[in-house]
């Protein structure tokens, strides 16, 4: 008889970044047939040309008022009854699919394209769907995105899905829910066939109390990536449905489209029209994160120079620093700026035919040098 002692979660979050199942927190049941992979993400393992069912579950607490279920996922397969990710609410058993009680997401599985999010209720080992969000949301080969499930002080759950990675989540249904007890397990559920034992995903899994973001975004990066191109990162998901942009160019209008990438996290900006040695202002207005937490408008000034020949100069190669005559016993080459521009040096190469180095993300004044060394 094997025993075991369960922590019982009130708040509980894991980006697996620490590749760990077993601590901090502490998932349960197939975990054997789980990893994390590579990318910091959970990922199913069970064995090459294997079919079943697995599942990890965390115990957890109901009893807040209010309560969030939040995670990433992506499973590369077209759903069906026989290739299904499920993730449960709740259940009385860490054998998830075998609990007698229990409330479950299921991402599709239907026939054909019809294939939706389904939220399920089993009470004493009976089944009934409580919900079908919009159809043909989950039948593609490729599906990935991000869910959140609230259940509210008024009684209501409330289910959120976004399938198109743009970090704006589309709300699926709402339904009058009454959770009979305060103890159970949430998590993941996968069943597969043999060519899919390893093509479930998930990531950035979070259960607790609702938490209320006040905090506006904020502008970590801006740069220009061409004469055309510029691009500015946020600190978080932006909401793109209200957004105002204002370019000049020496106090005229300048021509441009844009786009979002990185779950909206970066605007890319694309000029009409080639701008070099030019300084850029752009007025951002509107910025909006998606809890409605708004960003001063802000200006910034952008500013690009086309590097010529003999701007960037080797002054100084060290190939054989012994003996060191008090000088670092380290190979090294010394780079100078000789023009007038600031000169960004992100994506440079430096090779010697055998060997490529990139170099980092670092602005190169004028008239200043940089030593580069090896970071062995």
């Amino acid at each position: 008889m094997i025993g075991f002692s369960l922590s019982i979660k009130a708040q509980v979050s894991d980006d697996f970044s620490d590749f760990d199942l077993k601590s901090n927190p502490t998932w349960l049941g197939d975990d054997s047939l789980f990893q994390v992979n590579l990318n910091s993400e959970l990922q199913s393992n069970a064995r090459t040309g294997s079919s079943g069912e697995i599942s990890l579950a965390i115990p957890i607490s109901l009893k807040s008022n209010s309560l969030v279920w939040k995670s990433n996922f992506r499973y590369v397969f077209n759903p069906s009854s026989q290739n299904v990710f499920r993730f449960f609410l709740y259940a009385d058993s860490i054998a998830l699919l075998k609990s007698t009680n229990s409330l479950f997401l299921q991402f599709g599985g239907s026939t054909g394209s019809t294939d939706s999010l389904l939220l399920i209720h089993s009470n004493n080992g009976q089944r009934r769907t409580l919900a079908r969000g919009r159809p043909s949301t989950l039948g593609k080969s490729l599906n990935s995105g991000s869910f959140k499930i609230l259940f509210d002080s008024s009684g209501f759950l409330s289910v959120w899905l976004d399938t198109a990675n743009s970090g704006f989540l589309n709300k699926e249904f709402q339904v009058p829910f009454l959770f009979d007890s305060t103890l159970f397990f949430t998590g993941y559920s996968f069943k597969y066939t043999s060519t899919n034992s390893k093509n479930f995903y998930a990531d950035d899994f979070y259960f607790g109390p609702l938490l209320f973001d006040t905090i506006a975004p904020k502008i970590i990066k801006s740069n220009m990536l061409s004469s055309q191109i510029l691009e500015i990162e946020f600190n978080e998901s932006i909401d793109t449905s209200n957004i105002k942009f204002k370019i000049s160019l020496n106090n005229s209008l300048a021509g441009f489209s844009s786009s979002w990438i990185q779950k909206n996290r970066i605007l890319r900006v694309f000029l009409n029209n080639a701008l070099p040695d030019s300084l850029l202002q752009l007025k951002l207005i509107g910025i909006h994160d998606l809890s409605g937490n708004m960003m001063n408008d802000t200006t910034l000034f952008l500013f690009y120079h086309q590097i010529q020949k003999q701007e960037v100069l080797f002054s100084e190669i060290m190939s054989d620093p012994e003996p060191s005559k008090g000088l670092p016993n380290a190979e090294y080459l010394e780079i100078y700026n000789a023009g007038k521009f600031p000169i960004s040096l992100k994506g440079m190469k430096i090779t010697d035919g055998s060997s490529t180095s990139i170099l980092p993300d670092f602005i190169l004044n004028p008239d200043k040098f940089l030593l580069l060394t090896s970071l062995a």
